[in-house]
C-alpha cells in the first residue's frame, strides 16, 4: 500500500501525483503529435507549453487531451525529441 502512495516531492499530494500518472497516456500522444509536426529540429528547448496548447485540443483523438496541456513532459527522451528534435537527440544520445 506504500508504493502506490508514494510521495516524491513535499509540495505535491498523493492525489495530486495520481492525477499527474493518468495524464501521462495524454502527455504521450501530445508529445508525439508535436514530433510528427517538428521531427528534425524540434520545437526549442522551453516552447514545449506554448505547442501543446494547440495539440491539446485536437478532437480527432479519443482522449482528453486539454486536461494535460499545461503539463510538461514527463518522458525525458520524449522531451528532449520534443524539444530538439532528432538531430538533438542524436546528439545528447552521442555525448
Amino acid at each position: 500500500p506504500h508504493i502506490n502512495r508514494f510521495k516524491r516531492d513535499k509540495n505535491v499530494s498523493v492525489e495530486d501525483m495520481a492525477e499527474s500518472a493518468k495524464l501521462r497516456p495524454m502527455l504521450a500522444v501530445i508529445g508525439w503529435e508535436i514530433i510528427k509536426d517538428y521531427p528534425l529540429r524540434g520545437v526549442g528547448m522551453g516552447h514545449y507549453l506554448e505547442y501543446s496548447v494547440d495539440y491539446a485540443q485536437n478532437r480527432n483523438i479519443d482522449l482528453p487531451l486539454d486536461l494535460a496541456d499545461k503539463y510538461v513532459q514527463h518522458n525525458i527522451i520524449l522531451s528532449i525529441l520534443i524539444d530538439h528534435g532528432a538531430i538533438g537527440l542524436v546528439l545528447f544520445l552521442m555525448m
